[in-house]
């Protein structure tokens, strides 16, 4: 392979990666929505401590674990973002 067919699959990959980003953001915000109604707290450190330890358990590599974590803390900071912002909205914040 060359550089140009590696960069190709590379734009395709992102591009995979975009539409599981958007996927996981779309149940973010419906649990997010679940949460308000139920009066539970947007933030749960262990939920999210069990959601990075269990990809981590999974990663081969090549990138490290604290890669993997470092990776999955912003995936997940971004999400509960999304949840708090989805929040305000409907409470008119």
């Amino acid at each position: 392979m060359d550089i140009q067919s590696i960069r190709k699959e590379i734009d395709t990959i992102d591009e995979q990666i975009l539409g599981l980003l958007s996927k996981r953001a779309e149940y973010a915000l419906l649990i997010g929505k679940l949460k308000q109604q139920n009066a539970l707290a947007i933030h749960s450190r262990e939920r999210e401590e069990q959601i990075i330890s269990n990809i981590i358990v999974k990663n081969s590599g090549p990138l490290s674990h604290q890669d993997i974590r470092v990776i999955f803390q912003m995936i997940i900071l971004v999400c509960r973002n999304l949840q708090s912002d989805d929040e305000k909205k409907n409470t008119g914040l």
